[in-house]
């Protein structure tokens, strides 16, 4: 349920980046964004 209300501590925003795995681990994503979002979306419809 939406409320339009916060609870003390709530995560109301958040960003994310995948520079420091890059960066420090050399990694890389092998999915495209679009593809997996498409993924995600078909998922979270069935």
């Amino acid at each position: 349920m939406v409320t339009g209300q916060y609870r003390l501590g709530d995560v109301r925003h958040i960003t994310a980046s995948s520079d420091r795995a890059r960066r420090e681990l050399g990694w890389s994503a092998v999915v495209a964004f679009e593809d997996g979002m498409r993924e995600f979306a078909a998922e979270a419809a069935a």
